[in-house]
């Protein structure tokens, strides 16, 4: 167990020594780069780590006592990217891990494995220690591999602005075609999206990707609307459920919950009022009740919806339908 510690202080070092040398235009000398690992006594650490690195496959060199990153194209080193940044690809990975069977998620595996190939194999123990220590991970995320057909025909409708026709399940429900206009994917908590214009609907609506048995791409252009803005319309939503209204969200967060406001963003139009009782009444404007009250629900009666009154009405309704269930029981 401590020596496992100790590896990964090691890494971890290791990792701020690449950081600092990539962002020195003119290179570092072992005496400054010990007081950015906070060891300015023992330059042998440092010259250790940065032999090991060197062992590893990472392009450092030394000239006249400064250690910098090799540029493109000088040395062996001859990789597009900085270190640090091939060691990002390889992390990020893990938030793609629902769309593994997918296209694009095949593909972020095999540049993983190419530029894993490029390193020593110290290199890739390395990244592997490195892995340990970066995880990422989602709440109930999607299975996509068997939609990885379906995903691939919306992608290409998107590019090429075709009319795409959908065999759509809702829960419970046969499937029924649905000739949509795509705008965009949209991969939220884990699950995929596609944004596009219902002509049923006519309306731009969301369709859950695990909900398409089948997709076609029709013989029909379109015209995007050029006013629609696809980051907008995702924002302006509280999660994925969307509709026209925008209201005035209030909650209030009891004291004991209350550090919650200060350390996450719930929406990016939210503001924070503290009061005298330590409790902190969050507002935001957006789309979406059903996912506020759902969201409000979870704590348990830590939160409390202040307005607008159809808000605090759907949060009663899920706690008193909630406890129902629990006597029927």
């Amino acid at each position: 167990m401590v020596r496992e510690v100790q590896r990964g202080r090691q890494v971890l070092r290791q990792w701020a020594l690449l950081r600092a040398l990539e962002a020195a235009r003119r290179g570092l000398t072992v005496q400054e780069l010990a007081e950015v690992i906070d060891q300015p006594s023992s330059l042998r650490t440092v010259y250790r780590d940065l032999e090991a690195l060197q062992d590893a496959g990472f392009g450092l060199e030394s000239e006249e006592g400064r250690w910098r990153v090799l540029r493109e194209g000088k040395g062996e080193w001859n990789v597009p990217v900085r270190p640090t940044e091939v060691l990002a690809i390889l992390f990020t990975e893990q938030l793609a891990q629902p769309l593994q069977q997918t296209t694009a998620g095949e593909a972020l595996a095999d540049l993983r494995q190419r530029l894993e190939a490029m390193l020593t194999p110290s290199g890739r123990e390395f990244v592997e220690q490195m892995a340990q220590l970066n995880l990422a991970s989602f709440s109930a995320p999607g299975a996509y591999g068997e939609h990885s057909a379906a995903i691939d025909t919306i992608q290409e409708a998107i590019h090429v602005e075709q009319v795409l026709r959908l065999s759509y399940a809702k829960p419970g429900e046969d499937p029924e075609p649905r000739d949509v206009e795509p705008y965009a994917t949209w991969f939220h908590n884990g699950r995929l999206y596609l944004i596009a214009w219902c002509r049923k609907n006519e309306g731009v609506r969301i369709f859950a990707v695990q909900r398409v048995v089948d997709a076609e791409i029709l013989d029909e252009t379109f015209e995007p609307d050029p006013s629609f803005d696809v980051e907008d319309f995702a924002k302006s939503g509280f999660g994925v459920y969307q509709e026209q209204a925008i209201h005035r969200i209030a909650v209030r967060f009891a004291p004991e919950v209350a550090h919650l406001t200060r350390e996450r963003t719930y929406h990016h139009t939210q503001r924070i009022r503290e009061e005298a009782d330590g409790a902190v009444v969050l507002s935001f404007e957006a789309a979406g009740l059903p996912e506020v009250a759902a969201w409000i629900a979870s704590f348990g009666g830590k939160l409390r919806p202040i307005s607008p009154p159809a808000l605090v009405e759907r949060v009663r309704t899920l706690f008193a339908e909630g406890l129902a269930s629990l006597e029927a029981r």
